[in-house]
């Protein structure tokens, strides 16, 4: 279940339940920046419990932080900040923890997201879990 308006895919709006004036809650929608709303879509992936959308909303929570930048963060901590969003997926769902994984499969989500994980080291690269498990995932494939 999508909630709010999508735009390119994204969610552009969530409901929120505000007070009125006469004191009785009411749906309203607000609007968002874009890296708060991939954020929420990743989240509510994860209530879900829907691992495709889980790795597909943090995948793209992590590329808005690759190209927005940040101005208020030192850059260490930006970096942090994408391998982590980068991680979440298999922190989750321990996808390449399970028994028939990797799979050669390109399209395959244990797949994707051992190329989040890969990836998430070159933001983290010291990062001694991560590192572990994504060679441990490559020596059984």
């Amino acid at each position: 279940m999508r909630i709010g308006s999508t735009t390119g895919g994204y969610v552009s709006c969530w409901p929120v339940i505000r007070p009125t004036a006469s004191g009785s809650p009411r749906w309203v929608r607000v609007r968002r920046p874009k890296g708060e709303t991939l954020l929420l879509a990743a989240w509510d992936a994860e209530r879900r419990k829907d691992p495709w959308d889980e790795q597909a909303y943090w995948e793209h929570y992590a590329r808005h932080l690759i190209r927005e930048g940040s101005e208020d963060t030192p850059e260490s901590e930006h970096a942090l900040r994408i391998a982590l969003a980068l991680r979440r997926c298999d922190q989750l769902a321990n996808v390449l923890g399970r028994e028939d994984s990797p799979s050669d499969d390109p399209e395959d989500l244990d797949t994707l997201v051992a190329g989040q994980l890969e990836e998430s080291l070159t933001w983290d690269p010291d990062d001694r879990d991560t590192s572990h498990i994504y060679s441990d995932a490559q020596t059984v494939g």
